[in-house]
């Protein structure tokens, strides 16, 4: 219990007051002076769950807001103690890279031998910078030549014939990625922009 004395302040950025659809939103939540089993949290156009000393909200409805309310039981009566809108946003989309150990790659050169080591494949990130941790998986992708000659790939490696085919490529010839695809953990498939590499 605190002073009444005692400054006291909350404050948040109204426009980060965001959810993101087909997500487990993590919210840390309690009222000062009530222990955590006396406070409830529901939502309007969510699920509200308990996971440890989080609560997990997930929307329910495709767009508008979602309203958390916040209770509190005092002296035998449940009290609101407070609600607050959020804005349901999709989730954000990662860009592709070419994963070659720690290194990235997003277009430009690339050496052959790189691109044709079995243990390296493509990958959905956010960088170094993410703020959500989202695990989007590769489900299918295209190579594309010089030609224009396209070939397909289910998963995130290379297929033995479009190994053949940069095998095949000159320094300096373009091989493109392409129509790369992508699983969300909404379950949603993301198609994301193309790798514009170059053979060095």
């Amino acid at each position: 219990s605190s002073d009444l004395g005692e400054p006291s302040a909350t404050m948040s950025n109204i426009e980060l007051n965001v959810m993101y659809r087909g997500y487990d939103n993590k919210f840390s939540i309690s009222v000062p002076g009530v222990p955590n089993d006396k406070v409830k949290v529901s939502a309007n156009g969510a699920t509200v769950s308990k996971n440890g000393n989080r609560y997990i909200i997930k929307p329910t409805i495709e767009k508008g807001k979602v309203t958390l309310i916040v209770q509190a039981e005092l002296n035998g009566k449940m009290l609101t103690m407070g609600t607050q809108e959020y804005r349901i946003m999709p989730l954000p989309k990662p860009g592709a890279f070419f994963a070659a150990g720690d290194k990235l790659y997003d277009g430009g050169n690339i050496p052959r031998n790189t691109l044709l080591n079995g243990n390296n494949r493509v990958v959905a990130s956010f960088g170094q910078d993410a703020l959500l941790d989202l695990k989007y998986t590769i489900t299918s992708f295209k190579v594309q030549n010089a030609s224009g000659q396209l070939l397909p790939a289910t998963g995130d490696k290379f297929t033995q014939q479009q190994v053949a085919m940069i095998q095949k490529l000159k320094q300096g010839a373009p091989v493109n990625i392409v129509d790369i695809k992508a699983v969300g953990p909404d379950g949603k498939t993301v198609t994301l922009r193309g790798l514009p590499l170059t053979v060095n």
